[in-house]
């Protein structure tokens, strides 16, 4: 049942009234920007389709099942009113139990799973709202909400939305819309069909018998639609040296899952790094991109950072490689890097991956170089319409491929399943190149899927009870952008690179996803931004935030909104003293109170 629940601020003569569409972290932390810039005269609503706030789909056990483990560690989450680890050490012993948590493991490097981070997420903000409160800001949730469409009228915006509950669309009219919806329901399956679009909602695996299946990529999607098919269909145990393996059940012994890899790579595993987060300005200052640019025509030089930002922090942290790499250009680089992992086994280089992640435990200084090339990439995400178009097509056909694949990276009990899945016989994995199209063969209640080798040579054919599209579609296309007045009165357009329209020899490129500008305002196709309307979701603006670690970027650019926000929409004569963050805000008292017992939320959260 859709529920609104409301938290009233004192009255306010005419507040502004925001709406927020999505209920996961990119919500979460524009809420925490919001009461740190503590403004009174606002009305905040939020929309989500959920069963809980914060987290949203993506950490909700009902679309990911209980055992997914999230790709991040608790040190890791940008900062809430508590820290992960210690949030989890607050739950009573039954709820630790009823997770599967030892609390003997809890600590900052502890992974938690996707579903239990979801609930301390739903804690985190439920404790901002109090804190909202307090600071004077109404807020209304809504949760099992779907927004239908966006249209814009006079100087806001009317949100079309319907409830979980409700026989028809309804419409609220603000003053301002965040549009937060990064990861959405993709609805009811198609049950003729043997192709799934989509490893999600996880029931869509759990409902099906097949033994023969095929999973397209090689993402932590896919890693983890294979783990929640081996767990279906047998069990993990350890052996007399602690060793673990894995025994499909007696019904299942014919299970065979294949990865078809595009680039013959499975992800790299997670390794101790030397900063707890990423930030903006790890190893170069806005100051000098700044200066850089004014020497280069306005511009910036994807060669400027790689020699001269990149390759000296080589040179300290990780001297070995900057010796084979100091005569290298960009492309030379990134091609060396992926030479050395197509000399092994994907399998064998995953072993060896899983034995060197835990090494790191101890040692610091292994692989730093992963944590430098990822950082100046992050730094990049933030200028990226400062780079001519032939300079952007390096970084989409070089760069960027490189630092998805650094960014997607195992836990270590995920890695030591999947090996463990693999060496029982159950799990191989075919190097498919980049031409791979699956679909129904209706006649024999099957699917295939058609691919070419990594030379281009003739398209080979396999035959699987059912294949699974783990892929990822991270650049959404306007086709696909959900709002569709705003896609029909041309209010966003394509995102497209627009620098460089002054060279000749340059050429217009178009980035996939929707074109917004630096205060992340969907651009129009008269080249007009929506001063109305901000982009927080990750899907919508890939194409020109390409490099995205997860939380670290939720919160850069929700600190980017709620900043613009507050300068350029809210009114300024009632703004109160900013307050921050109290780290003695309620968890789940009532609000106001100063009760922070710390427990977890009844039911579902």
């Amino acid at each position: 049942m859709a529920k609104f629940e409301f938290f009233s601020a004192p009255e306010r003569q005419s507040p502004k009234s925001v709406a927020v569409v999505g209920d996961g972290p990119s919500a979460l932390y524009f809420l925490k920007h919001i009461v740190q810039h503590c403004s009174s005269d606002l009305q905040l609503t939020f929309f989500g389709q959920s069963g809980r706030m914060g987290g949203g789909l993506c950490y909700d056990a009902s679309f990911v099942g209980r055992e997914s483990l999230a790709n991040v560690a608790c040190q890791e989450i940008p900062d809430l009113h508590i820290p992960a680890h210690e949030w989890f050490l607050r739950q009573p012993e039954s709820w630790l139990l009823e997770h599967g948590i030892d609390r003997q493991e809890i600590g900052p490097t502890y992974v938690p799973t996707r579903d239990v981070l979801g609930q301390y997420f739903d804690g985190q903000f439920r404790s901002l709202l109090f804190s909202a409160v307090k600071a004077g800001i109404s807020i209304t949730c809504q949760r099992q909400t779907v927004v239908k469409d966006l249209v814009p009228l006079g100087g806001g915006v009317n949100v079309v939305y319907r409830s979980a509950d409700a026989d028809a669309d309804e419409t609220l009219y603000f003053d301002y819309v965040v549009v937060a919806s990064g990861c959405s329901d993709p609805g009811r399956d198609n049950p003729a069909t043997n192709v799934l679009p989509s490893p999600w909602p996880v029931s869509r695996l759990e409902g099906k018998s097949a033994r023969n299946i095929g999973v397209m990529g090689s993402s932590l999607a896919a890693v983890d639609a294979c783990l929640a098919l081996a767990r279906k269909n047998g069990t993990f145990q350890r052996d007399c040296e602690g060793r673990l393996t894995y025994a499909p059940h007696p019904v299942a012994e014919d299970l065979k899952i294949v990865i078809y890899a595009p680039r013959c790579l499975l992800p790299l595993v997670r390794h101790r790094s030397e900063f707890q987060r990423f930030s903006r300005h790890s190893y170069i200052s806005d100051a000098e991109i700044r200066m850089h640019m004014k020497d280069n025509g306005g511009h910036l030089s994807v060669d400027y950072l790689f020699e001269y930002v990149l390759k000296p922090v080589l040179k300290v942290k990780a001297p070995e490689l900057h010796a084979e790499i100091e005569f290298l250009g960009l492309e030379a680089f990134v091609a060396s890097i992926e030479d050395r992992w197509h000399r092994d086994d994907p399998f064998a280089l995953l072993r060896k991956e899983y034995l060197g992640s835990v090494a790191t435990i101890r040692d610091d200084g292994a692989r730093r170089w992963i944590e430098v090339v990822a950082n100046i990439a992050y730094t990049l995400n933030f200028h990226m319409r400062d780079l001519v178009s032939s300079e952007m097509m390096r970084v989409r056909q070089s760069l960027t491929p490189l630092v998805t694949h650094l960014l997607a990276m195992l836990p270590l009990r995920s890695c030591e399943q999947l090996l463990a899945v693999h060496e029982s016989g159950c799990l191989t994995l075919e190097n498919a190149g980049a031409d791979i199209e699956a679909k129904d063969v209706k006649q024999k209640n099957k699917a295939s899927v058609a691919f070419r080798g990594p030379q281009g040579d003739d398209k080979k054919k396999r035959i699987h009870d059912l294949i699974v599209d783990c892929r990822g579609h991270e650049a959404m296309d306007l086709g696909a952008f959900p709002f569709r007045t705003l896609v029909g009165t041309g209010v966003v357009r394509p995102a497209r690179l627009t620098t460089g329209a002054t060279d000749t020899e340059d050429r217009r490129v178009e980035l996939g996803g929707i074109d917004v500008d630096s205060g992340l305002h969907p651009m129009s196709n008269d080249g007009k931004s929506s001063q109305v309307i901000s982009i927080l979701a990750a899907p919508a603006i890939h194409g020109l935030y390409p490099h995205s670690p997860g939380l670290s970027l939720c919160n850069e650019l929700a600190r980017i909104v709620a900043g613009d926000l507050q300068r350029n929409v809210l009114p300024q004569k009632r703004q109160l003293t900013p307050v921050g963050i109290s780290w003695k805000g309620a968890l789940y008292g009532h609000p106001g109170s100063d009760n922070d017992t710390g427990a977890a939320p009844n039911g579902n959260g």
